[in-house]
């Protein structure tokens, strides 16, 4: 009977690693998600600080003003971008913090079912202890019988 509930624990746990893999890869993709948006965002802030430069008018050149106006208009943009990608990895944050918690809850539920097969055995053992015990006690009564009836036990 406890072996039987063990092996329905050990079907449980195994189910229960499954869903913690499962949880660890869904971390994994989240976590390269929000690494590939920060490296987009340092990607952006190095194309705004490569076209500033390109963009700088030494002093007393003659300034385009369309082409400066362009200019303009380009790093506002890439700022927008820039603030638009910012937002993004903020949320993506508590996306992989959730991700993160889920994994954290799946192995929680994975040491539970470690913990309840090991009392299981644990419980068993002592059964099977017991039983032993039990049955060399029978032993020595039934061997002190038998020694007492044919006289020997005197």
């Amino acid at each position: 009977m406890a072996r039987d509930r063990i092996g329905r624990y050990e079907v449980l746990l195994r189910v229960r690693k499954r869903q913690e893999d499962i949880k660890a890869q869904a971390l994994a993709v989240k976590r390269n998600e929000h690494a590939a948006l920060r490296r987009q965002r340092r990607e952006l802030d190095e194309r705004r600080r490569t076209m500033l430069k390109e963009a700088d008018i030494p002093r007393g050149a003659r300034v385009d003003p369309v082409r400066l106006q362009a200019v303009y208009q380009f790093e506002r943009h890439l700022a927008r971008r820039a603030d638009a990608k910012d937002a993004e990895i903020a949320v993506h944050a508590g996306v992989v913090q959730a991700a993160r918690a889920e994994l954290e809850s799946a192995l929680a539920q994975k040491r539970i079912m470690e913990k309840l097969i090991e009392r299981a055995e644990t419980i068993e053992r002592a059964a099977a202890l017991r039983r032993q015990q039990r049955w060399h006690d029978e032993s020595a009564v039934i061997r002190f019988a038998h020694r007492r009836v044919r006289g020997e036990g005197r």
